[in-house]
């Protein structure tokens, strides 16, 4: 019988994909999340097996609130790249927003086990565990990403939230105000530490991290002192 000859793969055009693939996350920083994926998608026709642009349009699909298209799009990259990191990141994340925090956790281990000195990977499964009320993991691992990362404002945040959980509400202060060092337009550490403050008993600097968290656009902090103003009278 004779053979039939092999036909040659495709050529696919990598340094163009890449092109495009900067020109999206460039966009997606901006904010512009639909026209990034318009250019992942420009990206992954150039070079299908490009895993980079599956994986930044799969960030951008969470961003936008496809969380099932990100899942889609991150185990099309672990597929290509099974030591790719951020794809185990971000399918945690959008199985996260989903609801299934073990998977997440799962998703979260791994990406760990690929790159240990990722601190956003350690910020990620804390926020997890958090949402599973492990409080004591949430807390190790965010701290390991504030040793990773001295200036992960986020961080600091979560492990103030796990401490008032956990009814250390002088730790969460402390950390709260860490955050706010880092970061201060972060209105839900302002909003937070205020709440902290009044289980604290000083109701007045809890009112005014309260007051700047509503002026920062904090949607929930005035109904906040109304309630604490209800109390009191």
């Amino acid at each position: 019988m004779k053979k039939t000859k092999k036909e040659k793969p495709e050529k696919f055009d990598t340094n163009a994909a890449k092109a495009c693939n900067n020109s999206g996350i460039d966009k997606g920083q901006a904010g512009y999340y639909k026209a990034a994926i318009r250019d992942f998608d420009k990206a992954i026709k150039l070079d299908p097996e490009y895993a980079p642009a599956y994986i930044n349009r799969g960030n951008a699909k969470h961003l936008l609130g496809d969380y099932k298209g990100a899942i889609e799009d991150c185990i099309k990259a672990i597929e290509l790249d099974p030591k790719a990191a951020a794809a185990y990141n971000n399918l945690g994340n959008a199985k996260g927003a989903l609801g299934d925090c073990r998977a997440a956790i799962k998703d979260y281990d791994t990406a760990i086990r690929l790159n240990p000195k990722d601190a956003q990977y350690y910020c990620n499964r804390g926020t997890a565990r958090f949402a599973m009320e492990d409080y004591a993991g949430a807390i190790e691992d965010c701290t390991r990403a504030t040793e990773l990362d001295p200036k992960y404002a986020d961080a600091y945040h979560n492990i103030g939230s796990a401490k008032e959980r956990l009814g250390d509400y002088k730790g969460a202060v402390e950390y709260f105000t860490k955050t706010i060092e880092l970061n201060p337009e972060l209105a839900r550490a302002y909003c937070n530490r205020g709440i902290v403050k009044y289980k604290l008993g000083d109701k007045q600097a809890a009112v005014e991290d309260l007051n700047m968290a509503a002026k920062m656009g904090h949607a929930g902090a005035y109904e906040i002192i109304r309630e604490i103003k209800g109390i009191e009278n």
